[in-house]
């Protein structure tokens, strides 16, 4: 297997937060977080809804029976992921690793979209996205096993 790491900047926008409306002009609505990490690192006390967005690069000729999956291997928060506009399932609370297959949606270019929302600012367990998203690739199996 072979792993490729998603870590450095992303961009954020918020979808909704826990501040009042008149406040929302004090926090920025969107910028770049550095990833992984926690959503209080990343947002303070701060709880709500945000799109999360990556753009990586696929160029790589993959073998048959080669298979890559994108897999967030630490989440706590809820949401929906996306590769390429093309839904691909639901993220909850887990120290456990997450799979999505996504093979066939790769291309040249491509933009993986996590809308997450996090809602316990008194939680001290890291929020978020606060392990390493990769994409791995697995090997097929050799023939005869």
């Amino acid at each position: 297997m072979h792993k490729i790491h998603l870590k450095g900047p992303w961009l954020y926008e918020w979808v909704e937060t826990s501040v009042e409306t008149e406040a929302s002009d004090v926090i920025e609505q969107s910028g770049t977080v550095k990833m992984p990490g926690a959503w209080q690192q990343q947002f303070g006390e701060l709880t709500g809804k945000v799109q999360l967005r990556r753009r990586f690069h696929w160029l790589a000729k993959l073998e048959v029976g080669q298979i890559v999956e994108l897999v967030f291997n630490g989440v706590n928060g809820t949401g929906a992921v996306s590769v390429n506009e093309q839904p691909l399932g639901e993220l909850s609370s887990s120290d456990q690793p997450t799979r999505f297959e996504i093979t066939q949606l790769l291309q040249d270019a491509n933009w993986l979209v996590v809308e997450l929302e996090y809602q316990d600012s008194s939680n001290t367990a890291p929020g978020g996205l606060w392990a390493p998203v990769t994409l791995e690739i697995t090997e097929p199996e050799p023939a005869g096993q």
